[in-house]
């Protein structure tokens, strides 16, 4: 007749062979279902490298589209070119820019670039009044879709700087905008995730906006006419102004964050 004994570990002792108890049975095999499946061969690149990657991808792609499309208009890069080329359009040419501007934060361009383009095409006083009106557009834009679609995930990751733009308000929105270094984008989409209304939000956008177009549509009128001298020193004012602020440690936290 066998002995019948049970070790410490819960296991069952028949005789002189070990026999595991239920309980530690099922034990193991719960740890090897939810066990890590073995790792798949290979390296995957960072998230970050990977956006780098095909945010590069795809500006080769817009280099070389526009290049080819340049090629084919017969359209000369330089200032005369540009300006013979946006001439030849007739009304066309500021619609086109308009929109440009309105829809330019889904095609990865700087405000500094395309409103100082403006001032090379159109000159300062144009590109001023064509620049202002696109930015307003592209602000009503980006508040409502930011008001509508916005997840609330994203909400709840930037509450506390949503949280500093209510405080503050509209008049925020409007020195970030007017700002030539301001981040305007993304102060437009933060604002349609706060409860500013939309009213106060244009009206600062429309008082703002001016200020950054002619900033812009002035270097660009510079570049356009170098030997200029009024257009030289209103270069110069704007910049200062643009830079004197920031020299302010408050400003300067308030501007770039």
């Amino acid at each position: 007749m066998s002995s019948r004994r049970t070790d410490g570990d819960g296991a069952l002792a028949i005789g002189s062979g070990m026999v595991p108890s239920v309980g530690r049975m099922r034990a193991r095999g719960a740890s090897r279902r939810h066990a890590a499946p073995p790792a798949r061969g290979g390296m995957l690149l960072p998230v970050g490298v990977r956006r780098s990657l095909a945010v590069l991808a795809a500006l080769l792609v817009a280099y070389v589209i526009g290049a080819t499309v340049r090629d084919r208009a017969g359209i000369e890069l330089s200032v005369a070119g540009l300006q013979g080329a946006v001439a030849a359009l007739g009304w066309k040419a500021p619609v086109a820019y308009v929109g440009l501007i309105v829809f330019r934060q889904f095609l990865l361009l700087p405000s500094l670039i395309i409103l100082s383009a403006g001032g090379i095409c159109f000159g300062a006083v144009v590109a001023t009044a064509l620049g202002a009106l696109g930015i307003v557009l592209s602000a009503g834009l980006k508040f409502v879709l930011a008001r509508g679609l916005a997840p609330e995930a994203i909400r709840r990751r930037f509450a506390p700087t949503l949280a500093r733009l209510e405080r503050v308000g509209a008049v925020a929105v409007g020195v970030v905008t007017a700002h030539p270094a301001g981040p305007m984008t993304a102060a437009h989409w933060a604002a349609g995730m706060t409860t500013i209304r939309l009213g106060a939000f244009l009206a600062a956008v429309l008082v703002a906006a001016p200020i950054r177009a002619f900033a812009y549509a002035v270097f660009g009128a510079t570049i356009a006419e170098p030997d200029s001298t009024p257009l030289l020193l209103g270069s110069v004012a704007v910049a200062a102004v643009a830079l004197l602020p920031l020299l302010h440690p408050g400003w300067r936290r308030r501007v770039l964050g």
